[in-house]
């Protein structure tokens, strides 16, 4: 996954990667090592704390804290038909590595599963048609504690 390659000016520094969990992907003749996200419009990444309730014999209720939960709603700034294409094909792996502000691709990104994706919304204007996606993903692992 590439850093430093999404212009700052439209992306207020935001870079954005998928990569695949291990290897490469095949996309038609080409080997995929990473799909650059080219403009985004909203990036909205949060922490869930996950926690357990048990009861004990006495009906005391306790709860305990699990981890935390990285999850991002992101959505897309105008992309043509092919670079929509591109992006919807690797999301459609269900999970990969998504390089972002708080996991930096130089430092592996976050194993992350694709839990929604809207259809495209198209827009025309003058310059033709142009579409923005809208996905959510979250991490496969809980980022401090257990597992998922």
């Amino acid at each position: 996954m590439s850093e430093g390659r999404l212009s700052s000016r439209y992306n207020g520094g935001i870079t954005l990667a998928i990569a695949p969990l291990t290897g490469t992907w095949t996309y038609g003749t080409d080997t995929v090592t990473s799909v650059d996200i080219p403009t985004v419009t909203s990036y909205e990444p949060s922490l869930e704390t996950v926690s357990e309730s048990f009861e004990t014999a006495d009906y005391t209720t306790y709860t305990t804290y699990v981890g935390d939960r990285f999850s991002a709603n992101i959505t897309t700034g105008v992309l043509t038909f092919d670079q929509m294409k591109y992006i919807r094909w690797a999301l459609m792996h269900h999970e990969f590595k998504l390089g972002c502000p708080e996991y930096p691709t130089d430092q592996g990104g976050i194993n992350v599963r694709l839990t929604s994706l809207s259809q495209p919304l198209e827009v025309a204007n003058y310059g033709g048609k142009y579409y923005r996606l809208n996905f959510a993903v979250a991490a496969v692992a809980l980022v401090n504690g257990g597992s998922g």
